[in-house]
């Protein structure tokens, strides 16, 4: 399972850095916008495997999986930062999974279709769905961004 684990992180950290390169090269500069001083203990890509873990363990309730399933892996993950912070932190990989999810690969091998959907609980629920099968697809698509990337 730890080789899983990592095999996942190795993916989705290789995603995030594509991810900030592209967003850094097509997204408009705030002149005046103060980036935040407060700097993470977890990367992106960190949170982004906990909450597919969770998604993957046999645990019902987040913050059980937190708590107590999940200092099974405290090798992997030293810097863990208490529950509310992590609550606090998984906002920010939302792009990120969105991204993930749009992207031709995965609308190709899962048969995603990006609808609107008119519960916020339900939009979450086909982003960790479909992150769960990919997850436990046997042979994993590489996500190219050649042709999104115009050089």
């Amino acid at each position: 399972m730890k080789k899983d684990i990592i095999e996942l992180f190795i993916y989705l950290d290789d995603f995030c850095k594509d991810y900030e390169v592209f967003m850094a090269k097509n997204t408009l500069s705030h002149g005046s916008h103060k980036k935040p001083t407060r700097v993470p203990c977890l990367a992106i890509s960190e949170i982004m495997t906990i909450i597919i873990l969770f998604h993957k363990s046999p645990c019902k309730n987040f913050k059980y999986f937190y708590l107590s399933y999940l200092q099974n892996y405290t090798e992997e993950f030293p810097y863990l930062p208490s529950y509310n912070r992590f609550v606090e932190l998984q906002q920010r990989c939302l792009g990120h999974f969105h991204a993930l999810l749009t992207n031709g690969v995965l609308k190709t091998d899962f048969q995603l279709v990006h609808t609107r959907h008119r519960s916020f609980i339900n939009g979450f629920i086909h982003i960790f769905s479909t992150l769960v099968a990919y997850c436990l697809k046997a042979k994993k698509p590489s996500i190219k961004f050649e042709h999104l990337i115009p050089n």
